[in-house]
């Protein structure tokens, strides 16, 4: 009850998490959840909305107008970026909503307005992958890559009930998959995953 509202979480292994959420605020365990302490993202009023780690040391959190945070050192320190396709832009937000952590260096981000990028250095440098290859009105809400080229986006288009789309080539193209709505996808390997709308409608 003591936290804000809005939060998502990231474990390690069984014991070392972080949950990251609104006024950028982050908390660490090293006990499985027992205790929580919490650390400075050096954004304040900004929220974040996902976070993973490469390793017990290395991870990023993705969040507000295309701002991630980047730590080399288990959460003790957060290094401040921005990633912006257009720039500030009326009407666009670019707010980064999820991210996804492949292996030991390779990472996708992706958000509002179609903006996804891929990092191929634990987010040392990023390259763009989303707009405008994909629509602008399109409100990424999660993203899952299983390989560097083999990737999913789900989330929501104003009045366009398709809103899954694939890439087979790491994000040069995107094919809409037939499924109607999404909010959240993750697979276990290139065969085997699961999509889910709001409302509890899953697929498999």
């Amino acid at each position: 009850g003591a936290l804000p509202a809005s939060w998502n979480v990231s474990f390690f292994d069984d014991q070392i998490g972080a949950i990251v959420g609104q006024g950028g605020f982050i908390f660490k365990t090293t006990d499985g959840g027992l205790t929580w302490a919490a650390l400075n993202s050096g954004i304040g009023g900004v929220s974040f909305y996902d976070l993973e780690m490469f390793d017990d040391n290395t991870g990023l959190a993705v969040g507000d107008n295309g701002y991630f945070l980047r730590t080399t050192n288990g959460g003790n320190h957060w290094d401040t970026g921005r990633l912006q396709v257009t720039g500030v832009v009326s009407f666009r937000n670019e707010s980064l909503q999820a991210v996804s952590i492949v292996d030991q260096d390779f990472a996708v981000a992706a958000g509002y307005d179609g903006v996804v990028y891929k990092t191929f250095d634990r987010g040392v440098t990023w390259q763009s992958i989303g707009y405008p290859n994909l629509p602008g009105e399109f409100y990424i809400s999660d993203v899952k890559f299983i390989t560097h080229d083999l990737g999913y986006i789900t989330g929501l288009r104003p009045a366009i009930p398709n809103s899954l789309y694939k890439t087979t080539d790491g994000g040069a193209t995107w094919t809409v998959l037939s499924i109607n709505a999404g909010q959240a996808v993750d697979f276990v390997d290139v065969n085997h995953g699961w999509m889910i709308n709001v409302g509890g409608l899953g697929y498999r």
